[in-house]
């Protein structure tokens, strides 16, 4: 994180989002308690990072992936606020697409 803050430092920057791009695998996925677990671990990462500098704003992981994981989503949201996340990425699939489907979240939003 170090060679980070050097770097912002250099461009003048005094504060950046860090979006959890890892979690993104998550849409391919098909077990809900392994994507739970998956977004378990990237959060204990990026809010890792959050910690080290408060110029870092880290995005929570949560997963939205099925019916069934809506449960443990919400647990995830509590979690993630109570660890000290103020921002959060939803991994959200449309049900009809298949594991690689494109566009995972822009038409979910169209409807």
């Amino acid at each position: 994180m170090r060679p980070r803050l050097k770097d912002l430092n250099q461009e003048g920057v005094s504060g950046e989002f860090v979006y959890t791009s890892a979690g993104m695998w998550t849409h391919s996925m098909r077990d809900p308690k392994l994507i739970l677990a998956g977004c378990e671990v990237i959060n204990e990462w990026a809010i890792q990072c959050q910690r080290f500098s408060r110029r870092h704003v880290c995005t929570g992981m949560i997963p939205m992936l099925s019916v069934e994981a809506v449960v443990s989503a919400v647990s995830a949201v509590e979690r993630t606020a109570d660890m000290g996340f103020g921002i959060a990425m939803l991994a959200l699939r449309r049900p009809s697409m298949g594991r690689t489907g494109t566009g995972t979240t822009g038409a979910y939003y169209a409807e």
